[in-house]
């Protein structure tokens, strides 16, 4: 990632006391002063975080439906990749109460709809869901993973509910879907976070 929030995925790099040399997964050859490289992640084998895929379509719904839909309104409701509504990191509280952080994960809020290709290339989806601490406590969801349109976990989640442990086996799916829907308090504090989400 460079300062500029440029993210680059590496096929292979040197590096000096200057500068970074990379190829990209897509072949380019770059070379890049250190003064500009902001974070080197080295991602685990066999293994690959949500926040890195390129949704194939991402469907966020106000409560109260509008004729117009603004730019500012589609930021505001946007889905937050790697961090929290408030810019810190994935957050959760855990059954005891203590606070949890994710360097990777996934913020939304109700109602979001995330669709992601896996074109049969993975085994597992794993994340442990659960709302942003600092969300009200009025927060209920109805969280829905579908498998190619075939549900495969539905969860009612409230704001001081226990997180929820998610691992499903994905095999030969070609989509899987997120929806996080509105619950019982219309869409009041309906902040969740999907901590590494992977």
């Amino acid at each position: 990632t460079t300062t500029e929030g440029s993210v680059w995925q590496l096929q292979s790099f040197a590096s000096t006391s200057q500068s970074i040399e990379f190829v990209s997964s897509g072949g380019a050859r770059m070379c890049l002063p250190l003064s500009r490289l902001k974070r080197l992640e080295f991602i685990q084998a066999g293994r690959i975080f949500l926040s890195d895929l390129e949704p194939v379509a991402i469907d966020v719904r106000p409560y109260v439906p509008s004729q117009v839909v603004t730019k500012r309104l589609e930021k505001l409701l946007a889905p937050r990749m790697d961090s929290s509504f408030d810019g810190s990191l994935i957050q959760i509280r855990d059954a005891n109460g203590e606070l949890q952080e994710f360097e990777k994960g996934l913020a939304l809020q109700s109602r979001t709809e995330l669709t992601y290709r896996l074109a049969g290339k993975y085994q597992k989806f794993q994340s442990v869901v659960g709302f942003d601490p600092l969300a009200p406590d009025y927060g209920h969801i109805d969280l829905r993973i579908l498998l190619d349109d075939r549900e495969v976990l539905r969860e009612e989640i409230a704001k001081n509910d226990p997180p929820v442990n998610v691992d499903l086996a994905v095999g030969d799916a070609n989509r899987m879907r997120i929806l996080l829907d509105f619950g019982k308090n219309l869409d009041i504090g309906d902040r969740v976070h999907l901590g590494g989400a992977k």
